[in-house]
């Protein structure tokens, strides 16, 4: 299949060995990119052995088959839909869209032009989470999971400074939830399914999330999902139950090795991702929205509206939460294709609040029926 990618970011040239590797199924035909970034796009094209590379988008979507979008959030939609119209099979890179609406719509053209649709997250189809789906049930009653995925940021020093880069740019949906913590939710999703309740707290600067902490309730446990771009941690993944906890230490997005810790008896360790292609897997399938969800809207100062939506006393105070889960019917994997019924996470929450104040989004999370 012939693939063309847009941008030229870090997460296009980690992709691009193995999008252009003996392994991979792709033949990259061509990088659009910006003039401002043309140069780089035709460097690119020369150290991968890639035939074209253009400024024109329009050009780009007449001799591929795939468009891989790697554009900042905001660009996801409006680039995606053009592809979708032309008939192409769209990977987009997390989060699929801003907003919940936006999701909707391109989840329906897919449809509609009978073209495949998918965000470039790959946690669910990794060998130790699918390990991890299998110990459950050993660790008894889950009470408590923990999830942190911490980066200091290479472009925060810039932020601070005064520069607005695309990470943190709010009108771009940047933020520590749309970069880090949405790799968290799909995995506490992925496992366990939607939450009752959602309430999201972050620490704001200049109008971004530089770090959160989102909290999903369940029927008999709780999980906590920390992200943070304006300081580092080790990553810590703990699933705690009655009967022993699994811990995994490392980020979501690679879901490195799995050690379960029984209350009686010995520890286990499991690493079955299997190199490279544990990184990178190409979904085949179709994949089909299940939910989508409304939370009350609670800001924690003095009525600022978020993202567009009225301030408080002003009509409804309720915000979607912009989260879809998606069901891939069917996965590619070195030559090898297998089934799977499992849930992916995109998380699209995207806000704005004055820089010394927190905001807090919380209230019964309600899903309705998309399909």
């Amino acid at each position: 299949m012939k693939l063309g990618i847009l941008g030229t970011g870090m997460i296009v040239r980690e992709f691009l060995p193995w999008l252009t590797g003996a392994d991979s199924p792709f033949t990259v035909q061509c990088i659009c990119s910006t003039q401002r970034s043309a140069e780089a796009a035709g460097e690119l094209c020369e150290q991968y052995g890639i035939p074209q590379h253009t400024t024109n988008y329009f050009e780009l979507l007449q001799d591929v088959d795939v468009v891989y979008l790697a554009v900042p959030n905001n660009q996801h939609a409006r680039y995606a839909k053009v592809a979708i119209e032309a008939g192409k099979h769209v990977i987009v890179e997390k989060p699929m869209a801003i907003n919940a609406l936006q999701a909707e719509e391109l989840a329906n053209l897919a449809r509609r032009r009978k073209v495949f649709l998918f965000e470039a997250m790959t946690t669910q189809y990794l060998e130790n989470y699918n390990k991890i789906r299998e110990l459950l049930p050993r660790v008894g009653k889950v009470k408590l999971v923990q999830c942190n995925f911490s980066q200091y940021s290479s472009r925060y020093d810039a932020f601070c400074a005064g520069e607005t880069p695309v990470s943190f740019d709010p009108a771009r949906a940047g933020g520590a939830l749309m970069d880090l913590n949405v790799y968290n939710i799909s995995y506490i999703v992925g496992l366990f399914g939607e939450p009752n309740q959602v309430h999201y707290t972050a620490n704001i600067e200049r109008g971004i999330d530089t770090s959160g902490i989102l909290t999903m309730e369940y029927n008999s446990f709780r999980a906590v999902s920390i992200a943070a771009k304006d300081c580092g941690a080790p990553a810590r993944y703990v699933i705690q139950g009655t009967k022993g906890y699994i811990l995994q230490k490392s980020t979501a997005n690679w879901c490195g090795g799995v050690t379960f810790h029984p209350n009686e008896g010995k520890e286990e360790h499991y690493n079955l991702n299997g190199g490279q292609l544990g990184d990178h897997m190409l979904i085949l399938g179709g994949l089909l929205p299940l939910r989508r969800f409304r939370v009350p809207l609670d800001l924690a100062d003095d009525g600022q509206a978020v993202d567009g939506m009225a301030a408080p006393g002003q009509g409804d105070r309720t915000v979607v939460l912009d989260a879809f889960f998606f069901q891939p019917l069917l996965v590619h994997r070195g030559g090898v294709c297998i089934r799977h019924s499992v849930f992916s996470f995109c998380s699209v929450l995207h806000h704005h609040a004055p820089s010394n104040r927190r905001l807090s989004l919380c209230g019964r999370v309600i899903p309705l029926n998309f399909l």
